[in-house]
């Protein structure tokens, strides 16, 4: 789970899934929300896991992982005081689920492939809560919050409002993600 308040992420994401060749896409009302597959190898649970631990788009490492990238757009009026209101807000984000894709899984013991498919679909699973998560904030509100900012004396103050605003939004969203955690035990790969 991570969030980053900064344009043009979202693009980068999906550019990065493009090059790997394994993206796809659904487009909602407020988001656009992808799944990215990256490839591991191995034979042991040990040596997938080591590949996990290597190529995860997590900062831990883990072994599934959702991305929250978010879009602040707005604009503002500016008097002759050099007073700055805002004038329109668009917010947009994007959810992306990170899971790896073991290429050689046809090649390794049954026991092994078994124990891949249970833990696989758990963490799918898991990390299909947290973009259920995300998908708790909503648009509509979020433009709503960003818009009633009072004027500011500069637009470099109002931007820094706006930013705190969009932190405090996100910072409750994030607590669910905690909770969520708390009460979710992920499994482990066993070898055979």
């Amino acid at each position: 789970m991570n969030k980053n308040i900064a344009c043009n992420q979202a693009s980068i994401a999906a550019k990065l899934a493009l090059i790997a060749g394994m993206f796809f896409c659904t487009q909602n009302s407020h988001s656009a929300e992808y799944q990215y597959l990256y490839p591991i190898t191995g034979s042991t649970a040990a040596e997938l896991m080591a590949q996990i631990e290597r190529n995860s788009l997590s900062p831990t490492g883990a072994f599934g992982y959702t991305k929250l990238n978010t879009n602040v757009g707005w604009t503002a009026i500016v008097d002759s005081a050099g007073v700055c209101e805002i004038e329109t807000v668009n917010f947009s984000y994007d959810i992306t689920i990170y899971m790896p894709e073991w290429i050689e899984k046809h090649t390794a013991k049954q026991c092994l492939q078994d124990s891949w498919n249970s833990v696989w679909l758990a963490i799918q699973i898991h990390e299909e809560r947290h973009r259920d998560l995300y998908r708790l904030l909503d648009i509509k509100e979020i433009e709503q919050r960003i818009t009633s900012i009072r004027p500011k004396a500069s637009c470099d103050a109002l931007k820094v409002a706006v930013n705190e605003e969009v932190e405090k939004i996100l910072d409750a969203n994030d607590k669910l993600h905690d909770m969520f955690h708390r009460s979710d035990v992920p499994p482990v790969l066993w070898g055979c």
